[in-house]
């Protein structure tokens, strides 16, 4: 027999394919609307269900006669099995426990959302998605009340909600962060699968993003602790002691030390033009296209800035405008104008203790490693090739071992410059604020150009806080 819950699963099953549906320019209205008709009959069902199953356990059975038994202890004295019940209220509270105790994770997701935005909260998602279409089109004009406030509200996918709910968080603070993620930002709050989207693609088209230690916040500034007193070996001040079986003396303390650094979320903004005559074409993807561009200089910008950012209403980068400003530890390349010595290049994989080398890239840009790549031995061979038995086949993606990362924001070789950086990206932190938002643009300056300007606000910061993980080259200064 089918419950309330599978009903829902089937209404949610049917929106998602109304959605995939509003997103194919060959689909018809009448084919989208028999598709969300079918969804709100199934939710109609499961509300009936619900409401049957709730009636039929709010009836009392009468408790059948104990019947006899060969147990030495009659039934009704037997120590009784208590199963452990749910604490607190709402249904995040029973996925927790449906979570200890057996239940398919979409369950649990499916149910939190329900108790965030309603039974209909599949609805919403698609409506805020075609709201959103529509103000990208059109702009405000063609948005009704609904829609505003639809475009105002936040609504978490199953994506958010399963990483909310491994921390822990019960539905009240979940959408506490939601909209403290927002905050006081400008302009409509895109759909979570549009900012998921762009986020998605970012590492795929930057060399910091993916490689660096990523967190989410709903403030403009986090602290971390950064661990005292670590050695060559130890990354921070705890110590274990051995000791016999029956020690004289108990085993000596060692103090966890750390220190707070702040790093400090900024505004990014992000204009792409898109031609009025696409725009009004119903066959253009301008969700896609937009996607795409956005993703497109949202990584480049802030890239850059992971690497080379000096800090000042940006993120501070690895090297803070193009200087070891960080204090990291470095090679001296020997020539004020080149990078003329192989040798140091070796110096640099054994300029950091060996427990952090797993993960290590070399990180440059393509002038950098076209240096290196002509840099030759006494039979005029290169040192950075491939061999297989005694051929050699070309070029090696890997530089002595370790994979290389080129990143055209990084400093070129000069005198005095710091051009090729080498260790474990996963030292960088970059946090993010939830909440991306689009506002669209259609003046004087625009019309001039027959275009439309779309602007993307987000909020985001970085830092290096494990500089030891770390080194550098240094070109001469003289």
């Amino acid at each position: 027999m089918a419950t309330h819950n599978d009903f829902y699963a089937k209404a949610v099953q049917a929106y998602d394919e109304a959605d995939q549906l509003l997103a194919d320019e060959t689909a018809t209205q009448e084919a989208i609307d028999a598709k969300l008709e079918e969804a709100k009959g199934y939710e109609a069902k499961a509300e009936q269900a619900k409401a049957i199953a709730d009636r039929k356990a709010a009836i009392h059975v009468p408790q059948r006669r104990t019947l006899p038994t060969n147990d030495p202890a009659p039934v009704q004295d037997r120590e009784p099995v208590e199963k452990p019940e749910p604490e607190g209220e709402g249904f995040s509270a029973k996925a927790a426990y449906i979570m200890r105790f057996g239940a398919d994770e979409d369950t649990l997701v499916k149910g939190v959302l329900t108790d965030m935005h309603g039974p209909g909260y599949a609805q919403k998602r698609f409506d805020q998605s075609k709201a959103f279409n529509t103000y990208l089109r059109v702009g405000d004009k063609g948005l009704d009340y609904q829609q505003v406030k639809l475009l105002r509200e936040p609504i978490a996918t199953p994506a958010e909600v399963k990483a909310l709910m491994e921390l822990g968080m019960e539905v009240p603070e979940m959408k506490a962060t939601m909209v403290e993620g927002i905050g006081s930002l400008g302009g409509y709050v895109v759909p979570g699968d549009f900012s998921t989207n762009v986020v998605q693609r970012l590492p795929g088209m930057t060399a910091m993003r993916g490689r660096a230690t990523g967190i989410q916040t709903s403030r403009d500034m986090v602290s971390l602790p950064v661990d005292k007193g670590g050695t060559d070996q130890y990354t921070a001040a705890v110590r274990e002691t051995w000791i016999s079986e029956t020690p004289s003396s108990t085993a000596a303390d060692s103090n966890l030390t750390f220190s707070m650094k702040d790093v400090q979320v900024h505004t990014a903004m992000t204009g792409v033009p898109i031609s009025k005559n696409l725009i009004e074409d119903a066959a253009f993807d301008i969700i896609g296209h937009l996607t795409r561009k956005l993703s497109e200089a949202a990584a480049i910008n802030e890239d850059n800035a992971f690497v080379v950012g000096d800090g000042v209403g940006k993120p501070q980068g690895i090297l803070p405008g193009s200087t070891n400003a960080n204090g990291l530890s470095y090679v001296a390349g020997g020539h004020a104008t080149l990078l003329n010595d192989f040798t140091k290049l070796i110096a640099m994989t054994f300029d950091i203790p060996s427990q952090y080398l797993p993960g290590s890239v070399w990180l440059g840009n393509r002038s950098t490693f076209l240096a290196i790549a002509q840099l030759v031995d006494g039979n005029t061979q290169p040192y950075w090739r491939q061999t297989i038995g005694d051929n050699v086949t070309g070029l090696n993606r890997n530089l002595l071992g370790y994979p290389v990362v080129m990143q055209e924001g990084m400093p070129d070789i000069a005198a005095n410059a710091f051009p090729l950086v080498f260790g474990n990206l996963a030292a960088y932190t970059i946090v993010d604020r939830l909440g991306i938002t689009v506002e669209r643009y259609d003046d004087a300056t625009t019309a001039s150009t027959n275009s439309v300007k779309y602007v993307m606000r987000r909020r985001l910061g970085g830092q290096l806080l494990e500089p030891y993980r770390l080194t550098t080259l240094k070109i001469a200064t003289s």
